[in-house]
């Protein structure tokens, strides 16, 4: 039978050892290597995710079997907790009970706190693991997906001018990050992403287009062109911007650059101005001396998925999701706070 308790300081090397073994091996597409693959790395990785946090441990006659480290967000109205790649871990054997005891530790302090929202970083294989989440109430919502530079070809059907960003195209830039953010929240979608986290009414009859916080995204989008180890291109017809790719290293495999905001002006896709803006990316990743590239999309989303698939871009690992109904919620909670008679 699985227990459950805290997370001790005295079983992190434990932890990190079962962490380093489930992404050993797991992640070895296209030569890929989880950051995390080796013990000391991550040892160091949930050491750092403990402080603010809810870690859980999972035990079989007092041996640890598995292992959660829920964040507890004290950003102000936020709503979404996500619980990263390196944050928890299940032997093989046993994942689906343990993931599930796990789990069952966290959510109910995570609703209590106003975290409807449950996210979960997972590897596509082992397969086991995915499933244990499908069957806990969790679906895809974001797919990250990995691509050999090595073996990358890619044919523009037209011409199209791209160049690095500089910050004179920063206007522009916000304009076309705020139109992808807004094209997100159609159908099939309904993505509201980050920028929507602290929304407390989702029955909005119109986008809330006040809670887009353009400074941010411009100031997110400057550091991006300034930074020494990450670029932005932009496709330039000499009028205006039609689109432009984030590119910078990868956090969760080595030698791997990831492509981050990626957008194509409305009336300009299909017209082969995305896989130029993704040659320019794939050039400039190879000379920073990657070995891979990798990018995130939303599983709805009906252009981004089949862009990045017929590109190359093999799934490796999901973001899983799971919103709870916040009347659900408060009645839960009224009735623990209920006298017994």
């Amino acid at each position: 039978m699985v227990e459950t308790d805290e997370l001790r300081s005295t079983d992190l090397p434990a932890a990190a050892a079962l962490l380093s073994r489930c992404h050993s091996g797991t992640a070895q597409w296209a030569g890929a290597e989880s950051a995390v693959a080796h013990a000391q790395a991550a040892q160091q990785s949930i050491a750092a995710s403990l402080p603010g946090a809810l870690p859980v441990a999972a035990r079989i006659q007092g041996e640890l079997v598995g292992f959660l480290v829920a964040p507890m967000p004290v950003t102000p109205g936020a709503r979404t907790a996500n619980m990263a790649l390196a944050s928890h871990a299940a032997e093989p054997d046993v994942v689906r009970e343990v993931y599930r005891a796990l789990y069952m530790a966290v959510a109910g302090p995570l609703a209590q706190a106003g975290f409807l929202r449950h996210q979960v970083g997972v590897l596509v294989e082992p397969d086991s693991v995915v499933a244990s989440w499908f069957q806990l109430g969790f679906g895809v919502d974001q797919i990250h997906g990995l691509q050999s530079l090595k073996t990358v070809t890619l044919s523009p059907n037209r011409v199209v001018e791209t160049r690095r960003a500089t910050a004179d195209d920063l206007a522009n830039l916000t304009d076309l990050a705020v139109e992808l953010i807004k094209f997100h929240t159609r159908p099939p979608m309904f993505h509201s992403g980050r920028f929507l986290d602290h929304v407390t009414d989702p029955a909005r009859d119109s986008y809330p287009a006040d809670l887009l916080d353009r400074d941010q995204l411009r100031r997110d989008l400057e550091s991006s062109i300034a930074g020494s180890t990450s670029a932005v291109f932009v496709a330039d017809d000499g009028d205006r911007l039609s689109g432009f790719m984030q590119v910078q290293p990868d956090g969760r495999f080595r030698r791997t650059a990831s492509i981050g905001q990626a957008v194509v002006a409305e009336t300009e896709r299909s017209t082969g101005i995305g896989t130029a803006l993704l040659a320019a990316a794939v050039t400039w990743s190879a000379q920073q001396g990657f070995d891979r590239c990798s990018v995130g999309w939303t599983s709805t989303n009906p252009i981004s998925d089949p862009f990045w698939r017929n590109r190359g871009f093999q799934p490796v690992r999901y973001r899983l999701a799971r919103e709870i109904d916040p009347w659900a919620a408060g009645v839960s909670e009224r009735d623990r706070s209920r006298p017994t008679t």
